[in-house]
């Protein structure tokens, strides 16, 4: 009996060793080390144009810190079924976009992504994090129901509200198919917008092109090149 004891602990402390581990190499776990590495820098580039970057004075850029990222997905133009749910077609995207804060107020956006399966930040400024903040509590929509999805080099915001998906564009309005900025649309709506971009997209003369980008966008993938030891040696550097 006390060696089956001993076996089982055995088996819980190895299972929690290797869930631990995996917490720590995971990719969301190195995007946010990635980034905490170098916002340093970027604050120091933006500090004497502070006010372009949404900071009402310059002593609060050094004292910016990130919060949680906000998730990023993207459907294939081509493959895009206005039959089926928004949710069931997207793909997750290892595409990060922190909001800087002070305190507890959104300033701007620190982007990075996985690329080939290195790290590399995208740039910092921006204020889709504010306008995902605001909206949220505006609507009474938990902040972490929602998230980003690129798609035909367009961004929308897709949330979930008393259990109905919905959507916005954070930046942009178009007449023709009445949608307008910041505006929620309900999920219908919202496949209707994008059956329409993807009718846009193909009678474009060169397929291979969206938003300026080759389709390869939709391949990243989340397989990092760092090792295993090295990636818990970041995160155990990074705890303490």
């Amino acid at each position: 009996m006390k060696k089956f004891l001993v076996t089982l602990i055995f088996l819980m402390l190895s299972i929690l060793l290797a869930s631990g581990v995996s917490y720590a190499v995971s990719p969301d776990v190195q995007a946010k080390i990635f980034a905490k590495e170098n916002l340093k820098p970027y604050l120091k580039m933006i500090e004497p144009n502070y006010e372009d970057f949404h900071y009402s004075s310059q002593d609060k850029v050094m004292k910016s810190h990130l919060g949680d990222p906000i998730k990023n997905y993207t459907i294939n133009v081509k493959k895009y079924d206005s039959s089926k749910g928004i949710l069931e077609q997207e793909k997750k995207y290892p595409f990060y976009v922190f909001p800087v804060m002070v305190g507890e107020n959104v300033i701007t956006d620190f982007t990075v992504v996985l690329v080939d399966g290195n790290w590399q930040v995208v740039d910092i400024g921006g204020h889709l994090s504010k306008i995902i903040y605001d909206k949220s509590k505006k609507e009474g929509i938990p902040l972490n129901d929602n998230h980003i999805l690129r798609y035909a080099g367009k961004t929308f915001v897709i949330a979930k509200k008393k259990d109905k998906v919905i959507g916005y564009t954070p930046y942009y309005n178009d007449v023709s198919i009445g949608l307008k900025e910041k505006t929620i649309i309900p999920s219908d709506m919202l496949k209707k917008v994008l059956n329409q971009k993807k009718k846009n997209l193909l009678r474009q003369k060169n397929n291979n092109e969206v938003g300026g980008s080759s389709n390869k966008i939709y391949d990243l993938d989340f397989k990092q090149n760092a090792s295993i030891p090295a990636r818990v040696a970041k995160y155990v550097n990074d705890i303490h």
